[in-house]
């Protein structure tokens, strides 16, 4: 299996004195390598909040996300952002370019996150750049 969601489950916090909004109460997924799975549902139901738990940019507040055999959501943050930039995938809705950086920079933010070499990484964010 390539990635598995057990017992999923977030809650964010109520505004100004309004109650939590539970968002995911005990999602199980399970995804195998070459499956195509879609996420469907109506504005508001969880969706983009089940794909931020599973890429690791948000912690659950229950459950367990494993990619194969190693269980993820509970490393450090550190170490799931080494993991995110190694083996999940993301394409974002908006671009979440930081504006203050160059293009070259915004291109290396990946490779400084997984501890790539700066010099080799800049060689082939260039080269990328070129070619497109």
């Amino acid at each position: 299996m390539l990635v598995r969601a057990l017992g999923l489950g977030k809650v964010y916090p109520g505004v100004d004195g309004a109650l939590p909004v539970r968002v995911l109460e005990g999602v199980d997924l399970e995804a195998k390598p070459g499956q195509v799975l879609a996420v469907i549902g109506e504005s508001g139901s969880g969706k983009s909040t089940l794909l931020n738990l599973l890429g690791l940019l948000e912690p659950a507040d229950a459950g367990e996300i494993w990619f194969d055999a190693e269980r993820v959501s509970h490393l450090g943050r550190r170490a799931q952002c080494r993991v995110r930039g190694t083996r999940i995938g993301y394409v974002f809705q908006a671009f979440l370019l930081l504006g203050r950086l160059t293009a070259l920079d915004n291109v290396l933010l990946a490779a400084r996150y997984v501890g790539r070499d700066r010099r080799e990484a800049e060689r082939d964010a260039l080269a990328l750049m070129e070619r497109l």
